[in-house]
């Protein structure tokens, strides 16, 4: 079952950084800005955690969950990859 652990508050600009996890294994962090309710408070409690938990990336842990398990033609895609140019000698 996946769930999340908040890692950082900033006060500041009213956000959270929050890291969702899988069998205990973080898979994706987000920055995510905390509504404030009718009191100009930041939610808390149940509406917190029902706001994170209904921003629960489940289309990415579904990708990286097929990314394991090894895509058939990631050659395909890795002959694509522009190879580093090592330099010699050194610019005057």
């Amino acid at each position: 079952m996946a769930n999340y652990e908040i890692v950082k508050f900033n006060e500041a600009t009213g956000s959270i950084l929050v890291s969702y996890k899988d069998n205990g294994e973080t898979f994706v962090t987000y920055n995510v800005d905390i509504p404030l309710d009718e009191n100009n408070h930041f939610i808390t409690g149940d509406a917190l955690d029902a706001y994170i938990t209904g921003m629960f990336p489940s289309a990415v842990l579904a990708r990286m969950q097929a990314l394991k398990a090894g895509i058939p033609n990631a050659a395909a895609i890795q002959s694509l990859v522009v190879q580093p140019v090592q330099q010699t000698g050194s610019a005057t």
